[in-house]
């Protein structure tokens, strides 16, 4: 971009993908309300007019363009300023990369994919201490694709992100993980914030299955993880924990929340440990196995009748597992 000139270009081929009216035009910033989502144009020009103004000197934008059949699609505009000896802006000069065909962005559901919430969390150098993740899943989704068709449950997941993001407030960005789980990322709530907005969701999906006459039965479970009960900047935790908590809801019956307790992950953690210990034991001819016999005595006789036995692992590793 030609700040003097007001001048816009961009390489040719572009103009056969995107809603570009050519490959170089006049009126830059105006100019973009026609290929630029109506959703993410406020976003861009509030950026765009920093850069020209001075006041940041680099732009990384995630958002969408629109292509030549009306589609949003998900791009990656990355640009620096150039500026004069005098510290005036005069040009913006960068790339514009398409990132919907990979887990960045999804252009069938409209909605930044798995890899764009990592690259949020992973530059965080402070733990995260407020705010909360809800993460969702739709029950028995597979059960949709194979009674109608992977196009059918594509407009299903559509629908269900569409019921989520107009619920939505201002610090709260909206995530489609894999296949048929979303995550939602709120930088100021709490778990009672997290609580009410899932409950919204699922009062909002359930008119939407009245609205179709109940051609499909959607439900979907939750888990929650709250940042001021557990201060994280590890992506990986992040993941983890919100998976536990998903998991424990589909347990207890599914079109539930349940809220991340680190105690009851620690209990999940300590079983499977337990379990993979005793697995090993056994295909280690039972090392590690001590057998102890309790007799049952006739009282009437007192003679042995019979007998109680049970296996039981090294001391040590029972003594370990519990602390």
């Amino acid at each position: 971009m030609d700040i003097d000139r007001d001048n816009y270009f961009i390489s040719p081929h572009a103009t056969k993908r995107f809603n570009i009216p050519s490959y170089e035009f006049s009126d830059s910033l105006p100019a973009h309300k026609k290929f630029v989502y109506k959703d993410d144009l406020e976003m861009l020009l509030s950026d765009m007019n920093k850069m020209v103004s001075g006041k940041k000197s680099f732009h990384n934008l995630q958002y969408r363009w629109i292509g030549k059949d009306g589609t949003p699609i998900w791009i990656n505009c990355r640009s620096k300023s150039i500026k004069d000896e005098n510290g005036d802006v005069k040009f913006i000069i960068g790339c514009i990369n398409e990132i919907g065909k990979r887990q960045v962005a999804d252009n069938d559901s409209g909605l930044l994919g798995e890899m764009s919430f990592k690259n949020l969390i992973y530059p965080i150098h402070e733990d995260i201490n407020q705010g909360f993740i809800l993460r969702i899943d739709i029950d028995d989704f597979k059960n949709i694709n194979e009674n109608f068709g992977v196009k059918y449950g594509d407009v299903a997941l559509k629908q269900v992100g569409n019921c989520i993001k107009k619920l939505l407030t201002k610090n709260q960005q909206l995530y489609r993980i894999v296949a048929d789980e979303f995550i939602v990322m709120d930088v100021v709530g709490s778990k009672e914030d997290a609580r009410a907005l899932y409950k919204a969701i699922r009062r909002s999906i359930t008119r939407y299955v009245e609205s179709i006459n109940y051609d499909i039965y959607l439900t979907i479970s939750a888990g929650i993880l709250d940042f001021h009960d557990y201060p994280n900047k590890s992506y990986n935790s992040i993941m983890q924990w919100t998976e536990f908590a998903l998991n424990q809801s589909k347990i207890n019956g599914k079109n539930t929340y349940t809220i991340f307790k680190q105690e009851a992950y620690q209990e999940f953690l300590r079983k499977n440990k337990l379990t993979k210990e005793l697995h090993k034991a056994v295909n280690q001819q039972f090392k590690g196995f001590e057998v102890y016999f309790q007799p049952i005595i006739d009282m009437k006789t007192e003679k042995i009748h019979s007998m109680e036995h049970c296996l039981d692992l090294n001391v040590m590793n029972l003594v370990k597992f519990h602390h």
